[in-house]
């Protein structure tokens, strides 16, 4: 009886976790990747987003507006904590399953 307890709560957690890593991949989509990086031009500094494409870099133009560019640098951050977190995430899955394969 109580094998059948313990596999009961590792298959909740198990479709718990699936469904967790669903919403956090969900929620990587909608931050920016890439890295900031500035550029000398003849006024001033300004700043591009730089990030691949396939094979390509491609660059958006941020400006040189602090707030927007301290925004963006705050959501790269959230997208960099995300990806971690779901690699823990994926770590903890893997470890149910092969927990319920032994018992």
């Amino acid at each position: 009886m109580s094998d059948n307890l313990v596999k009961d709560i590792w298959k909740e957690e198990l479709q718990r976790s699936r469904d967790i890593l669903e919403i956090k991949i969900k929620r990587l989509q909608g931050l920016p990747k890439g890295s900031i990086q500035p550029r000398n031009r003849r006024k001033g500094v300004y700043y591009y987003l730089y990030f691949r494409e396939g094979k390509k870099v491609k660059s958006v133009y941020l400006g040189n507006d602090s707030e927007k560019i301290s925004r963006v640098r705050e959501r790269l951050a959230q997208r960099k904590s995300l990806e971690q977190s779901i690699l823990r995430t994926k770590k903890d899955i893997r470890l149910l399953e092969k927990a319920m394969l032994l018992k």
